[in-house]
């Protein structure tokens, strides 16, 4: 039985100088007196929050095994503080982590959907004594690099010289989107440097052939340059991005039950 407990807040520093932004999290707590076993930690996509169907269904996925189960929002997004115009990787980087070593203070097993997938890998080549294991969706391990690759150059030097790009995204969405996030993600940049070498723990990586925003061979490319021994690959004909249809998330369920890590 879980120790259910309600939204809370924590605030992120900032180099700016600029006031604390108030991060958005959840922790449900492994009943005491339980086997200790690690804490699922969801960590969600670009533009998205904490109360998806992935997230919530792994919420009763954990309640069900007695398992410990934690999710935050991410500065911009959700109910959290801040722009979403101002995010960046680090910030998320830097919000995760203080979940990770001043609130859970234990293993954990890291799920991640897109953005939050490559946050996974960041984590684990961080925090590797910590993190025990991974299963991301749609892995959209080093995104901001191959999106800025993808552009023409007048539209980069565009976004370079305002600073923002106004982008229309899923369901007639308008993202406005810093330039910032390309500056900063090009300090967690992970392919083709050996960096991925240093993640070894058990990892299942989760992609649909349908996807529309992040390659599956961006999941095969994640599984080739990992330094584990226990990397697997799961591909899945009809699956679009989101994944979020009921066998998508039996599928998700079923890869963090894989994981060697629950006995």
């Amino acid at each position: 039985m879980l120790k259910q407990n309600t939204s809370n807040t924590f605030f992120l520093e900032t180099t700016s100088g600029k006031t604390p932004i108030n991060i958005v999290y959840e922790y449900c707590k492994q009943a005491t007196g339980s086997k200790q076993k690690p804490v699922v930690v969801f960590l969600h996509g670009l533009h998205s929050d904490m109360f998806g169907n992935k997230a919530e269904s792994l919420k009763v996925w954990c309640k069900e095994r007695g398992v410990g189960f934690a999710r935050l929002e991410y500065s911009g997004h959700g109910s959290s503080g801040g722009e979403f115009v101002d995010f960046t990787i680090s910030k998320a980087i830097d919000a995760a982590q203080h979940l990770l070593n001043n609130i859970i203070k234990q293993p954990v097993v890291l799920v991640g959907s897109s953005t939050g997938g490559w946050l996974t890998l960041l984590l684990a080549k961080a925090c590797p004594k910590q993190v025990k294991g991974i299963v991301s969706i749609a892995n959209a391990c080093d995104f901001t690099e191959t999106w800025w690759k993808s552009l023409t150059k007048p539209k980069q030097q565009k976004w370079q010289q305002s600073g923002v790009l106004v982008e229309e995204k899923y369901e007639d969405e308008v993202w406005e989107i810093g330039y910032e996030l390309i500056n900063d993600g090009r300090k967690h940049l992970l392919f083709d440097n050996g960096k991925l070498a240093k993640v070894t723990c058990p990892i299942r990586l989760l992609h649909g052939l349908k996807d529309e925003a992040v390659p599956w061979q961006v999941s095969v490319k994640v599984a080739e340059q990992l330094g584990g021994d226990d990397v697997v690959v799961e591909l899945y004909p009809n699956s679009t991005h989101r994944f979020g249809e009921p066998k998508d998330i039996d599928a998700l369920c079923a890869a963090v039950d894989d994981l060697p890590v629950w006995n």
